[in-house]
């Protein structure tokens, strides 16, 4: 009986030690981002974002409890009267934990219909999306059709344009190659 107990003390022990290192690894990770919410600033409300003179928001996110991924997001400001043919671009930068390398996502979204409301002043939209993941590098890691390629052809402007305003707010990623 008493062997038993030490033998299952001992297994208790190491399993809340591993916990215990386990939280202070996501901890540390966790601390790696305030850097980031730092450049944004937080609001009363304890948001990380911020819009610049341009209509570009720029928003970071701590990584969620026990998770070792936050991101980091900029995208234009939606106007009130979308059109159809209007494109936008989202861009998602997913830090990887210790290490200074990154995951891109860049979501393109182009108005295939578009109702106006006078009355709310809300638009009702459809959109037609595509979605890239990029390395660092700008290189695909995903392979895209030709539908997405043509979607990213137009885009490289303002894909060109976060690349610099990611650098320029958080120092990271520096231009498309």
């Amino acid at each position: 009986m008493k062997r038993s107990k030490r033998i299952f003390l001992r297994i208790f022990a190491v399993l809340a030690g591993l916990v215990v290192i386990y939280h202070i690894v996501w901890l540390i990770n966790c601390l790696s981002y305030k850097k980031y919410v730092d450049r944004v600033g937080v609001d009363e409300f304890g948001n990380s974002s911020l819009i610049d003179e341009d209509g570009i928001c720029y928003s970071a996110f701590y990584p969620n409890y026990l998770s070792f991924t936050g991101n980091l997001a900029i995208c234009a400001v939606r106007p009130d009267d979308v059109k159809v043919g209007d494109q936008f671009v989202d861009m998602i930068i997913w830090p990887k934990p210790f290490s200074d390398s990154f995951k891109i996502g860049i979501m393109l979204e182009t108005v295939t219909e578009s109702n106006y409301n006078e009355t709310t002043h809300e638009s009702e939209v459809a959109t037609d999306r595509a979605c890239f993941l990029l390395d660092e590098d700008t290189h695909f890691i995903d392979e895209p059709n030709q539908y997405e390629l043509e979607q990213w052809e137009t885009a490289q402007d303002a894909v060109a344009t976060y690349y610099e305003k990611a650098n320029e707010v958080w120092g990271i990623l520096g231009t498309v190659s």
